[in-house]
């Protein structure tokens, strides 16, 4: 039978670093909250309460979206900025600076909708469209003499 032979003092030594990266990876987590804090409020519009806004740290991949009311929470650094977006609402960003409530009203963007052109399989903003845009009138569909749909939108 072999016996493997580990002097005492080796022993002694991997055993302290061991224990050392157990404690300090133990506290990592509790040391990185610490400098988060909670974020909560409510994102309004003209009419009231907007529901599917998206709420991220600038320059970063986290973010959340609001409620029905319009509610959202985040935790954040202490320095961060929070980006407001929604599809027909101004973009804002915020800084917390602190703050643990932010109470935020979108303004509408009269410029946004006209730039998405609706395609046959989702929406493409007008400037990243390479084909040709045609607007077609519902009241030309009653005047066209066809029986399936797809015969009125040929051109």
């Amino acid at each position: 039978m072999i016996h493997s032979y580990i002097p005492k003092k080796s022993l002694c030594i991997f055993v302290r670093n061991l224990f050392f990266f157990v404690i300090v990876f133990s506290l990592y987590p509790t040391i990185s909250d610490a400098q988060n804090v909670a974020i909560s409020g409510i994102v309004n519009g003209n009419s009231g309460p907007l529901s599917g806004v998206s709420v991220s740290v600038k320059g970063s991949s986290r973010g959340t979206l609001s409620d029905n009311q319009g509610k959202f929470s985040i935790s954040v650094p202490l320095d961060a900025i929070l980006v407001f977006t929604s599809v027909g609402y101004n973009k804002l960003e915020e800084a917390v600076k602190g703050k643990s409530v932010l109470n935020i009203t979108l303004t509408v963007s009269s410029s946004s909708l006209e730039q998405v052109v609706v395609i046959g399989y989702g929406t493409q903003r007008k400037s990243s469209l390479t084909g040709a845009v045609a607007k077609y009138k519902n009241d030309k569909l009653d005047e066209s003499p066809v029986s399936r749909l797809d015969q009125a939108l040929q051109g």
